[in-house]
């Protein structure tokens, strides 16, 4: 398993998020090629599997949006990732 600390800085249209993470993993993360092809992006990996993600009806397409989504579900799970949303963004 591999130990990463990261700290990452995401810009939103007015709004800038500061998130300090520590995540252990023990799949490769290293991004070989990512396609952006509204309404999806595909992230492939280093460890050969994919991760796709789309807008959903009604939304816009954003590059920056599709990609941390992809790196989420990579790192949560589709399953995880879901529940986790959902309990942190319930209230907003």
């Amino acid at each position: 398993m591999n130990l990463k600390s990261n700290i990452a800085t995401i810009t939103i249209p007015s709004t800038t998020y500061v998130a300090t993470t520590a995540v252990t993993y023990s799949h490769d993360m290293n991004i070989k090629k990512v396609i952006f092809n509204d309404p999806a992006t595909i992230v492939y990996w280093g460890d050969g599997s994919k991760t796709v993600v789309k807008v959903c009806e009604g939304d816009t397409f954003d590059a920056q949006t599709g990609l941390l989504l992809c790196i989420a579900k990579k790192i949560y799970g589709h399953t995880e990732l879901k529940k986790v949303l959902k309990e942190n963004l319930e209230n907003y």
